[in-house]
């Protein structure tokens, strides 16, 4: 892993991303991943190493950064790996999608509805769901003149005039 990464690191990450971003990587990759990985090869690396090591740093005294940066890091890496024929699958994804962020009920509430609306459902039945007492507050709160209904809008009408 460790002749992997400096690859990856010095011949593509570097010439991606700002001089600095590349600094704070490149202090992440030394501190952090390689003392961790360095001694594996690519392909052993499982999603279960990857989790349980993450987990050890965000219980380490780190800063938010850094804890965040990791696996930002290895993600990228490891989507070049797949890309170089060298694994079959990126071992961070099933953590990423497993990092669901915490979300009120009011915010499931308001979630809910958005994505309903944008779909096009009837707002009476939307305003039904968070239990608005009329379709008022509903159209009020949720909808939205986004680009997309702009577009809609203009190619209806232009269907409509021939």
């Amino acid at each position: 892993m460790e002749v992997f990464i400096n690859k990856w690191l010095h011949t593509v990450y570097k010439h991606e991303v700002k001089p600095t971003t590349f600094e704070r990587a490149e202090r992440v990759v030394k501190n952090h991943i390689l003392p961790a990985f360095a001694k594996c090869e690519v392909r052993s690396v499982k999603t279960y190493d990857v989790q349980q090591f993450l987990s050890r740093k965000s219980n380490d005294a780190l800063s938010p950064a850094t804890v965040k940066i990791i696996p930002n890091i290895l993600s990228k890496a490891f989507q070049i790996a797949i890309d170089w024929e060298l694994i079959r699958k990126n071992p961070t994804e099933l953590i990423k999608k497993a990092e669901v962020k915490k979300i009120s009920i009011h915010g499931l509430r308001h979630t809910n509805a958005t994505l309903l609306m944008k779909q096009g459902i009837n707002p009476k039945i939307v305003s039904e769901r968070p239990g608005h007492v009329n379709i008022g507050i509903t159209l009020d709160i949720y909808f939205y003149t986004d680009l997309d209904r702009q577009i809609e809008t203009v190619s209806k009408l232009e269907e409509m005039l021939g």
